[in-house]
């Protein structure tokens, strides 16, 4: 019977490791340049990458299959509603998410510059994830026709402009700071607030100005509950902190983080679900109305294709940018393992 020959995992300080160490993960790493063969079926070896790989890969399957479900038995009439279009484009974006990810996480370990491609496209993908989720909630939840007016305007504009900007400031920071820098971490925590603050804006709306009972927004209690505590858990590395080597291979915060991410995603399609299932007459007057000004093509799978060639370009571009840097001349023996996602600074400056 053949078996798997897996080289030993090594820890962070090995001289083997060229690629960039996780804050606080100190065991588990897989070897780097190895054959690509080996990163791919890694998946079957017990490692400090296996669990994001595969609580990604599985919250994909889940999703897609989730999609499929609701395009197919759903009761939804998508020809008098034309509720597809804005559907569609937030549940292929949270499906690129769980898939880039997943694949960040499985061949990141390759060799420094595979490193910094591999979470490039881990960026873009979160930009395209709250891309999709925004045309979800300023399709489906307003309530409101002189906001739904004002979103028609400018909901895919701004989303755009985010998505791009938070692709850009997140490659650029891995680039030049290590993303465990704090400085890093509060632009990040930036960043992405802002646009997850602009996802709320119809919620908001119904909260803060609208005078009658709106019942339906209990909905939406769980996915903002579990979004701010995702934030805690991406942010406080616990229970590695605490417990060095006790949690490197399995239940370290990024793992932990990975799976709370899906559970997010599940419950904001579920609330969103809930409101376009139990929404009275009146309510779905105004979906269909915010679909017209809203959902049109461009403004739902349109947008999702530009968004997604105009972060391929970026990923492209700031990957040949580590590679120049890595292959000049001058620089080319010293490069050192990177520890704490940080670059030894005495040769290479990014």
């Amino acid at each position: 019977m053949t078996c798997f020959n897996f080289p030993s995992t090594v820890t962070s300080g090995d001289p083997s490791l060229t690629a960039v160490c996780n804050k606080h993960i100190h065991t588990g790493y897989r070897r780097s340049n190895q054959p690509w063969s080996y990163y791919v079926t890694s998946v079957f070896q017990a490692n400090n990458q296996t669990f994001n790989i595969w609580t990604h890969l599985i919250g994909f399957l889940f999703i897609a299959e989730k999609a499929r479900a609701i395009f197919v038995t759903s009761d939804f009439d998508f020809i008098k509603y034309n509720e597809l279009p804005p559907l569609g484009t937030g549940l292929m974006s949270i499906c690129v998410l769980l898939l880039g990810s997943s694949l960040a996480h499985w061949f990141c370990d390759r060799s420094h510059c595979v490193h910094y491609a591999c979470f490039f496209l881990d960026y873009s993908c979160v930009g395209i994830y709250a891309m999709g989720t925004t045309h979800i909630s300023h399709c489906f939840l307003v309530r409101d026709k002189n906001l739904a007016f004002f979103l028609s305007k400018w909901s895919s504009h701004v989303s755009v402009y985010l998505s791009l900007q938070l692709t850009i400031l997140l490659c650029w920071l891995k680039f030049h700071l290590g993303m465990e820098h704090k400085a890093a971490k509060i632009i990040q925590l930036m960043t992405v607030s802002s646009f997850y603050g602009w996802l709320l804006v119809p919620l908001l709306h119904r909260y803060i100005w609208t005078s009658q009972n709106d019942d339906s927004l209990y909905f939406h209690k769980w996915h903002i509950l579990l979004a701010l505590f995702n934030v805690l858990v991406y942010v406080a590395h616990f229970p590695e902190r605490w417990f060095p080597r006790t949690f490197d291979i399995v239940g370290s915060s990024h793992q932990f983080h990975h799976v709370v991410l899906v559970v997010t995603a599940n419950s904001f399609i579920n609330a969103t679900l809930e409101e376009v299932k139990y929404a009275d007459l009146t309510t779905k007057h105004m979906t269909n109305y915010m679909i017209e000004n809203i959902g049109t093509v461009w403004m739902s799978y349109g947008v999702f294709c530009l968004t997604l060639i105009a972060n391929g370009m970026i990923i492209v571009c700031a990957s040949f940018k580590v590679k120049f840097e890595e292959n000049k001349p001058s620089e080319k023996h010293t490069t050192r393992p990177l520890q704490n996602g940080k670059i030894h600074r005495d040769t290479i400056h990014f």
